[in-house]
């Protein structure tokens, strides 16, 4: 088992997570559920040079491309931060 520091974990690459877990889907889902809205946030993340997980993107929207690197999650109503969620310990650990 490997224990990381608390400045290890905020430095070294942490996982994003949103502060409620409902803002956060996965960007297939929301092609599914809305293009034209997906298509608007390929366009954001594209402006800001950002990838999405089996996406290409490009000025117009995305395509679909299997195996290409990025972040799968978006985080609606909320900042994209890189930082270590630290749960709230609960009482009956103590």
């Amino acid at each position: 088992m490997t224990t990381y520091g608390l400045g290890h974990l905020i430095t070294n690459n942490p996982a994003t997570f949103p502060k409620l877990k409902e803002n956060a889907i996965r960007f297939k889902e929301l092609v599914l559920e809305d293009t034209s809205f997906a298509s608007n946030v390929a366009k954001v993340f594209y402006d800001k040079r950002m990838k999405l997980k089996d996406y290409k993107l490009t000025d117009t929207g995305y395509e679909y491309s299997q195996g290409s690197q990025g972040d799968s999650k978006i985080f609606l109503n909320e900042p994209y931060i890189k930082i270590t969620r630290l749960e709230k310990p609960k009482k009956e650990f103590f």
